[in-house]
């Protein structure tokens, strides 16, 4: 054993081989852990025997054992390493028993032909990045009792179709799904809190995802290019939209704003190109720059009397919008605002106080348009025509 092993001086640990270019692989009766690194860069194994003493697989332990086609871990093992098998390319079937609590960070990252994970219940945490990069893997099964996925853990698995989720997770991390080019579907449990930053970005045959009324937040580019998308229904339990949440969300044809929303940021809803119509609740007090950005289904756009400032850019190239009215709480529209919107020929403000604009904020709208505004406020708005005058545009006092 010991012309081929190399072992700890009490003869748990297993530290390691002599001969890197060996094809198989029985680890000895007696060995507790296999250590950190122990059979990294055997490039030709092939096949291991891992005994029922063995309770711990260490830190980079098989990594990129290129050669390793299948691994079968007994149910002693209670926990897989940071790495144990990262860049295992050739690793098809792994089976993680029940007695495994934890699977370590980048634990099965880029094994690239991986197409079968069978995970217990006993799973508690799946780290950063376990699963990252596993191109065929197709459908994963997450057991109850999984608490945590780590950031990354599924991300740019670009073969996976199906995920389901346990009612032990409560939050989806930061870009777990993320580049899963082929999911089709997922269910979000309502034990999730929030949806992380990136969480669902690229997943471009995502056609629907019902988000439960426990979600409070969506992070940053949560579903960005999610170009299948076609309906959302955004719950009222929300309180938080981040920057580009579903930017390039180009199949996305009707939303719902909750009440509990407060701010739309940044590029939000930018390229969202079949949206035909939103909706704004009384509690949104500000729209972010470049929000609304090259949606070019928009035909009416009404902006609440919350709305206290629009950002700059917020609806430049919505190429069909046609109508827009500005609430009577407005007090800032920012520089392209409605720049390049080549159909828009009304737009009624209800502030009796002019809101300050740029002299960029209505480029190249549609010519002989009309200026629509409060009895007795055609000189505070005197501004406002200087921008308008060169498109021909007329200007007219609401009626009673």
């Amino acid at each position: 054993m010991d012309e081929v092993y190399k072992i700890s001086e009490d003869g748990k640990t297993l530290l390691g081989v002599k001969d890197k270019y060996v094809k198989e692989v029985v680890i000895p009766n007696g060995v507790v852990a296999i250590g950190d690194e122990a059979f990294i860069n055997c490039y030709d194994l092939q096949h291991v025997e891992i005994p029922d003493t063995v309770t711990s697989i260490g830190i980079r332990a098989f990594a990129e054992c290129s050669s390793l086609d299948k691994i079968d871990i007994p149910d002693s093992v209670a926990s897989i390493g940071k790495g144990a098998f990262i860049l295992c390319y050739c690793l098809k079937h792994v089976n993680i028993p029940h007695s495994v609590r934890s699977i370590g960070d980048n634990a099965f990252y880029e094994c690239g032909y991986l197409k079968d994970i069978s995970m217990s219940i006993g799973v508690e945490s799946i780290g950063r990045g376990a699963f990252y990069g596993c191109t065929s893997l197709e459908s994963i099964c997450i057991p109850h009792g999984v608490k945590s996925i780590g950031v990354g853990a599924f991300a740019y698995c670009c073969s996976l179709k199906h995920v389901r989720l346990p009612q032990t997770i409560t939050s989806i991390e930061i870009q777990v799904f993320s580049a899963c080019c082929s999911l089709a579907e997922i269910n979000i449990p309502h034990s999730v809190t929030s949806i992380g930053e990136s969480a669902f970005s690229g997943c471009m045959e995502l056609k629907e995802i019902i988000i439960p009324d426990s979600v409070t937040s969506i992070g940053r580019e949560a579903f960005y290019l999610c170009r299948g998308l076609m309906a959302m229904n955004i719950p009222d339990s929300v309180t938080s939209i981040g920057e580009a949440a579903f930017r390039e969300c180009t199949g996305l044809k009707s939303l719902t704003i909750p009440e509990s929303v407060t701010d739309i940021g940044y590029e939000t809803f930018q390229q969202c190109e079949k949206l035909k119509e939103v909706s704004f609740p009384d509690s949104v007090t500000y729209i972010g720059s470049s929000a609304f950005k090259i949606c070019k289904g928009l035909t009416s756009v009404t902006i609440p009397d919350s709305v206290t400032s629009i950002g700059d850019f917020s609806f430049d190239h919505c190429l069909k919008l046609v109508d827009v009215t500005i609430g009577s709480g407005v007090t800032r529209i920012g520089d392209w605002t409605f720049s390049w919107c080549r159909r828009l020929n009304r737009i009624t403000s209800l502030a009796t106080t002019a809101p300050t604009i740029d002299s960029n904020t209505f480029y190249n709208v549609k010519s002989n348009g009309v200026l629509i505004v409060p009895q007795g406020c055609t000189e505070a708005y005197s501004m406002w025509m200087d921008c308008l005058r060169q498109y021909n545009w007329t200007i007219q006092e609401l009626t009673e």
